[in-house]
């Protein structure tokens, strides 16, 4: 699968793995949930049984497969280890099925069935039936991403099959091709030629890009910061040989924010539409400005609750002053019960009744949808909060541009681009890890490193708020000038 990503990753898999990243603590965290997921779904087949062995050690693993095979009392095999052609796979369930024949299902930690999903599940068919297994039916399964937890968790409810013996047949030529090719490359005594590009990230970030990227030659404003782009519009820059956006020439026909993005990094200054002043002033005082964060839980941990959904566990108000200085309000759901109703309730409070709330993106729009859904007792306080929402993301890609932002609208970006203000110093800086470290909090039997996570979350979940705020105060800066 790797090797369908990119040759030279496959490479380095076989040949040179230390070059490989380290794997940070949220990726560990997310392989961890997607083994838990897998070890749930096995209760699906109460007769069934897992290989015990690892599967590095094939031979052992193998012959642990054949005894299960044989053993008629075994339903299902979890981790069932097979070789083809030089192949290895261990399958998440095999199932035995009346006539003889096997049910193939791949178990993945997501809502929906994705193409590279079915791919996965065509190469463990083709070892199979390499091998001499009669598979008859071939399934990729995912949570039922309509499923909502209930006072127990319903395991039936909660996973989905989703059929695909038909288009598992149809890359069955594809695979072939594509392991003899892969076996030919890794014979071979030095590594493929691939330059980085699109493959890097898709389907997966891939931990080798550092390493491959290292004499990559660096722009200062490379065309990629034009966003998406239409291909035409690539075909013609590549025609050219224009990597850099400052030498795209007049005659390139972009839409109107990639022409203010050129504009400005070829002027070196911020560019700022007309209308960002009507804008502006559509704000009510007193103003606010309001940032959640929140955990997904794989599996729903609380009634009322979907795979994946965003659970808030607290937030952050920073209220603007007469004076400039600003007032910090916040709560922090500090126990592993369900944290919603408590937080609304502060929320409510909070915010009072009127006043422009200041956010960046419609991540809280979302959120307060939720708490609407699931506390409808509360709906009639939350919907005027929602309706007094001002989204100054919208604000930004609209009607500024400024180099810094390296293509990027990301507050991230556009906070240290417009203000002297950043994210460098904090311990949490990024939205995955805060809900990591929540979590984490909540199981460790240290107070002392409870309490020490909760600043962190608590200084980070702040820091947003600022983040609105001195954009906002950036943005009318602009328009005086």
């Amino acid at each position: 699968m790797n090797g369908q990503q990119c040759h030279l990753r496959l490479w380095y898999d076989v040949h040179n793995r230390r070059l490989s990243a380290p794997i940070d603590e949220v990726t560990q965290a997310r392989f961890n949930v997607g083994h838990e997921v897998g070890q749930l779904a096995c209760q699906l087949y109460a007769k069934g049984k897992p290989v015990e062995s690892d599967p590095r050690d094939f031979n052992e693993a193998a012959n642990e497969t054949q005894l299960l095979l044989a053993d008629q009392s075994v339903s299902a095999i979890f981790e069932a280890t097979f070789k083809f052609n030089g192949v290895q796979c261990s399958v998440d369930i095999l199932e035995k099925l009346s006539d003889g024949s096997y049910h193939l299902i791949e178990v993945k930690s997501a809502t929906k069935s994705k193409p590279v999903y079915v791919l996965d599940a065509a190469v463990q068919y083709w070892i199979l039936t390499g091998c001499g297994f009669e598979v008859t039916k071939v399934s990729v399964m995912t949570f039922n991403s309509d499923y909502v937890k209930g006072p127990r968790l319903s395991i039936c409810s909660l996973f989905k099959l989703h059929p695909c013996l038909t288009e598992v047949i149809r890359l069955q030529a594809e695979v072939n091709s594509n392991v003899l090719t892969m076996q030919r490359m890794l014979a071979g005594e030095s590594p493929p030629k691939i330059s980085t590009g699109f493959q890097c990230t898709d389907p997966y970030p891939c931990p080798y890009f550092e390493h491959c990227s290292q004499d990559d030659p660096v722009y200062d404003h490379p065309i990629s910061e034009l966003g998406p782009t239409q291909l035409p519009i690539l075909e013609e820059l590549h025609l050219l040989d224009i990597k850099e956006i400052r030498d795209i020439p007049s005659s390139i026909k972009l839409n109107v924010r990639q022409q203010a993005i050129v504009d400005s990094i070829k002027s070196d200054c911020s560019m700022v539409g007309n209308n960002l002043r009507t804008e502006l002033r559509q704000l009510k005082n007193p103003i606010y400005h309001l940032d959640f964060e929140t955990v997904s839980h794989a599996i729903p941990q609380y009634i009322g609750t979907k795979p994946f959904q965003a659970v808030p566990f607290m937030f952050s108000v920073l209220t603007e002053q007469s004076d400039g200085e600003p007032i910090y309000r916040g709560y922090l759901h500090q126990t592993a019960d369900d944290p919603r109703r408590e937080v609304a309730l502060h929320l409510i409070e909070t915010l009072g009744r009127s006043g422009s709330i200041c956010v960046y993106s419609a991540f809280e729009t979302r959120v307060i949808n939720h708490l609407i859904d699931a506390l409808p007792d509360l709906a009639c306080d939350l919907r005027p909060i929602q309706e007094r929402l001002f989204d100054l993301l919208n604000i930004v890609k609209n009607h500024v541009y400024h180099p810094n932002f390296r293509g990027s609208f990301s507050l991230k970006n556009v906070l240290p681009a417009l203000t002297e203000v950043d994210y460098l110093d904090l311990e949490i800086d990024e939205g995955q890890l805060a809900s990591f470290r929540y979590l984490q909090a909540l199981t460790t039997a240290d107070a002392t490193e409870r309490e020490s996570i909760f600043d962190d979350l608590i200084a980070y979940c702040d820091r947003d708020t600022l983040a609105t705020f001195k954009v906002k105060q950036a943005l009318e800066s602009l328009v005086e000038k």
